[in-house]
């Protein structure tokens, strides 16, 4: 599963990879309207941690 998150990654140029875009933790930081990108990362780390 890594390696393929990587074949992805590389596709971006090795840029950022995730369930969702950048943009939305820009609009959280201007404390706008976005669905909860934290708790996608939350769940995302639990789960390698569990692992």
């Amino acid at each position: 599963m890594v390696a393929d998150l990587a074949k992805c990654q590389q596709k971006l140029s090795g840029g950022y990879l995730s369930a969702f875009p950048t943009e939305w933790l820009d609009r959280l930081d201007a404390r706008q309207p976005v669905w909860a990108p934290f708790y996608t990362i939350h769940k995302f780390m639990a789960s390698m941690i569990d692992q």
